[in-house]
């Protein structure tokens, strides 16, 4: 081991090899003057036979007793990836673990090769939306903010903990904000409602950052989406059946053809979902177009006023044949939610109940008419259900986004 980084170097002089000036692993003992080595740098001494290092003659090296053996794996040492202290015997399993790709919250410790979704922030990896945010107010607060960190007593993994249980509760209980306990370091913040725009930013002259003071009326609710596919604007050979909620294709090309609804929507929010069918073979691009009047023997996605999410696990938007990575792959079981928010210009969705991301901020997505659609290929379809209430995943990430907005990242 290397000497430099136990915590008490002072100790790791007494079991130190002259050869190699690293702590042994496997020492060796001479008799008589009863220094220790390591039996490799033993081996490779020409004169060992001879003359002990420390000039014994005719030495005998024999394995120390058990209690030296005890005393070198107790002594305590750094990680070196990490920092964190622990004992010589422990620290090479740790070391090989906190060497592998991990979350990048501190206070997070999920291996990158068990993450069921990627969020990424510069070139760190996250396992999830809270541990990014944990990182980013942590990162604000000890670089902009001196009154939070005012000397090194500042301890960013305590920190870190602290930050995420106040999003996680600001999260699961949006109602009570403005009772939520304050994160340390951070100025009192005034929560008129839970989900505000615009916000009013008021200067705090004494801190080196903005306090937020939000001002504004109450949010309106979400819309219900009550729709169907329209028989008017349906590609060749779709059949649509159960009062125009269940579309399906089958015919021997493989040409995706396209299928609107009957509603084009011009503000607010709306939800949906596409439920698969299990006859399908060939995955589905799904999402809105802001027009009707196109060629709907191709994709409404690959064209700049469509937006959609293909089942391969990738975006389109614009282009038949390339995408962002986004999601997993969707086919012929589960169902997909789709959140729209023409307040925001999002496009969200979530596969599943699993809630997979915005998947397209644009600012045309503000400007209606805007209206579903779902492209399919070969021999597929799909069940459209309207009129749920939108689930509490895609608001948490709205509220998720202003707590950010709060805290000024």
């Amino acid at each position: 081991w290397d000497i430099d980084q136990l915590v008490d170097k002072g100790a790791g002089d007494m079991f130190q090899c002259v050869f190699c000036q690293m702590i042994p692993k496997d020492p060796v003992m001479c008799q008589n003057c009863e220094k220790l080595f390591c039996r490799n740098c033993i081996k490779a001494y020409p004169k060992a036979n001879e003359v002990c290092p420390y000039r014994c003659p005719n030495p005998v090296y024999k394995d120390p007793p058990r209690l030296i053996k005890q005393t070198i794996l107790e002594q305590k040492a750094y990680c070196k990836e990490c920092r964190h202290i622990l004992t010589l015997e422990h620290i090479e399993a740790h070391e090989a673990i906190c060497k592998l790709p991990k979350c990048g919250s501190p206070d997070c410790q999920n291996l990158e090769s068990a993450f069921t979704q990627v969020y990424t922030e510069g070139k760190l990896k996250f396992c999830s939306l809270i541990c990014k945010y944990c990182y980013l107010i942590s990162q604000n607060v000890e670089t902009t903010n001196p009154v939070a960190s005012p000397s090194k007593d500042f301890n960013s993994l305590a920190f870190a903990k602290e930050t995420r249980k106040q999003i996680e509760k600001f999260m699961v209980e949006p109602e009570i904000h403005s009772k939520c306990k304050q994160i340390p370091g951070r100025p009192p913040i005034k929560v008129v409602s839970a989900i505000v725009e615009p916000a009013v930013i008021a200067p705090d002259k004494n801190v080196g950052y903005q306090k937020m003071v939000i001002e504004s009326e109450k949010p309106h609710p979400p819309i219900a989406s009550d729709f169907h596919w329209d028989s008017d604007t349906c590609g060749q050979n779709i059949v649509l059946s159960d009062d125009s909620h269940v579309c399906f294709l089958q015919e021997g090309g493989y040409c995706f053809r396209t299928v609107v609804a009957n509603v084009g929507f011009t503000s607010g929010t709306h939800y949906w979902e596409i439920h698969a069918d299990s006859r399908t073979e060939n995955e589905l691009k799904i999402g809105i177009a802001s027009k009707k009047n196109f060629n709907l023997n191709t994709a409404f996605c690959d064209y700049e006023y469509g937006w959609g999410y293909y089942g391969l696990g990738q975006l389109r938007h614009g282009n038949n044949s390339a995408g962002a990575k986004y999601g997993k792959t969707f086919k012929n079981s589960g169902f997909l939610g789709i959140y729209l928010d023409m307040n925001k210009s999002q496009l969200s969705f979530a596969l599943n109940g699993e809630y997979l991301g915005v998947a397209f901020k644009d600012p045309l997505l503000s400007q209606g008419p805007l209206y579903p659609a779902v492209s399919l290929l070969h021999k597929a379809g799909c069940k459209l259900v309207v009129g749920k209430a939108v689930p509490q995943y895609f608001l948490h990430q709205h509220t998720c986004e202003q707590f950010l907005s709060l805290i000024h990242i």
